[in-house]
């Protein structure tokens, strides 16, 4: 939040209020006003004189042209303004229609027109700008969830984002990201928004936007920038990884995911090995039950077993590749309880991820829609059971419908907006799994979500 002014606006100026309605109006109908700086100007060069550091929080120009021409002396004050006073927001009150008020806007940046025939209209103008107003240094907040702040509230205003030796400035009208600049690489528009929407450690400072109204820009809404940007950044900080060098030859034969290991002992001398009991025999082991026994010796044929009381080998797992069980050849409701508590490991680390690290995260559940069974379930507020089942139902339907409208390709993500929810169905690409995540609405952030969802979804693999 800005934390610079956590209180109300307290100076507002009024130029051209020569007959001081303005000022008794207020008095009359806005208590809140004797906590403010008042200050009155006859004409626009009077105000032109104020130093920088002096400036209001809002300006109220009162136009006295006699005609509906914008009068020369007001564009005079407005490029001074633009120059000397970015933090002041501006209002125009006239008694009479101003013709040219849209050129003046794309000129400018947004600014409220009120009618001085109604005092009390203009009075309750200045105190809505003077209450709501959003200025200053923010902090305890990111660029992206500031932004997204401020589409809810419908804001229009300019915000200076700061990195480093680089700068720019995001121009929203109404909410909406309308413009974009970047000092450092000459930017404009849309790519000066992805830019900027990429960078870390950003200082943010809300200004006065001059150019929210101005033609080109970008139009593409705020969610699909945020995405963008997310998908690039994440491309460039994979480019810039230094490279992993490849293990030594031997190292191949054997490997297994590091949270594998966690639990074993360190390898021993034979001798010590040779003194450990032998596993008992079974035809499938878990990933830390493994043991690699010495080839059989040749045995005598008249000592050989009954082929029906013979037991299989073991076979080796292979992690480095294609899972030992790929969903397409055995369902997971198909498999051992053994195998499904090793795998419930591996599972419960993606499901803490997506609670812990998605802001507004409320429940998450890893299911297998060829069965309908929820291979983990974390969080609350969500029979999650029911959820995995019902919302398999949902990807069969959809799955149902594009093969009979003939449209190719897969479902990257179903979204469902309750009233105060949020509920992402993310497909796992390449297996029969979706990772389902109940959101708190007013506190998601759902382009993040959606980010973060599909980066656990890519390291998935049931194996």
């Amino acid at each position: 939040m800005p934390d610079s002014k956590q209180k109300l606006p307290s100076s507002l100026m009024l130029i051209g209020d020569l007959d001081g309605k303005i000022e008794r109006q207020l008095q009359a109908d806005i208590p809140l006003v004797r906590q403010w700086t008042v200050r009155t100007c006859a004409s626009s060069a009077e105000a032109a004189d104020t130093a920088p550091q002096n400036a209001p929080d809002l300006a109220v120009i009162v136009c006295n042209q006699r005609g509906d021409e914008v009068c020369a002396d007001l564009v005079r004050f407005l490029e001074h303004a633009k120059l000397h006073w970015p933090f002041t927001f501006f209002m125009l009150a006239s008694e009479r229609p101003l013709q040219q008020v849209n050129t003046l806007l794309e000129r400018f940046g947004e600014m409220p027109v009120v009618k001085l025939t109604d005092v009390s209209a203009v009075s309750r103008a200045i105190e809505r700008e003077m209450t709501s107003s959003i200025f200053g240094v923010v902090r305890g907040v990111s660029l992206s969830g500031f932004l997204q702040m401020m589409e809810w509230e419908e804001k229009s205003l300019c915000i200076r984002a700061e990195t480093g030796r680089s700068w720019g400035r995001l121009h929203l009208l109404q909410g909406r990201l309308v413009h974009a600049y970047s000092h450092g690489a000459g930017l404009i528009g849309e790519e000066a928004a992805l830019e900027i929407l990429s960078w870390d450690n950003v200082s943010l400072r809300i200004e006065r936007s001059y150019h929210n109204r101005s033609s080109g820009g970008t139009t593409r809404p705020l969610a699909s920038l945020l995405m963008e940007a997310m998908k690039r950044k994440d491309e460039d900080s994979r480019q810039s990884a230094p490279p992993i060098p490849d293990p030594p030859e031997e190292d191949h034969l054997f490997r297994r995911p590091r949270n594998s290991t966690a639990g074993l002992k360190k390898p021993q001398p034979e001798a010590a090995l040779s003194s450990l009991p032998a596993p008992p025999p079974s035809s499938t082991f878990a990933e830390t039950d493994f043991i690699f026994p010495d080839p059989p010796e040749a045995q005598d044929p008249s000592q050989a077993q009954d082929p029906s009381q013979a037991q299989d080998p073991p076979q080796v797992e292979n992690t480095e590749s294609v899972p030992v069980f790929p969903p397409s050849v055995f369902p997971f409701s198909t498999l051992s309880q053994e195998q499904r508590t090793n795998i419930m490991a591996n599972v419960k680390e993606t499901l803490n991820s997506a609670t812990n690290d998605i802001d507004g995260a409320m429940a998450a559940a890893l299911v297998d829609y060829e069965s309908g069974m929820a291979l983990g379930t974390m969080g609350s507020g969500v029979n999650l059971e029911v959820a995995a089942a019902g919302n398999t139902e949902v990807v069969r339907a959809k799955l149902r419908t594009m093969k009979n409208l003939g449209i190719d390709g897969e479902i990257e993500d179903i979204l469902i907006t309750l009233q105060n929810q949020y509920h992402i169905i993310y497909m796992v690409p390449g297996q029969t799994l979706f990772l389902y995540l109940v959101l708190a609405k007013d506190k998601a952030n759902l382009a993040m979500a959606r980010y973060k969802l599909k980066a656990l979804g890519k390291d998935i693999t049931i194996a």
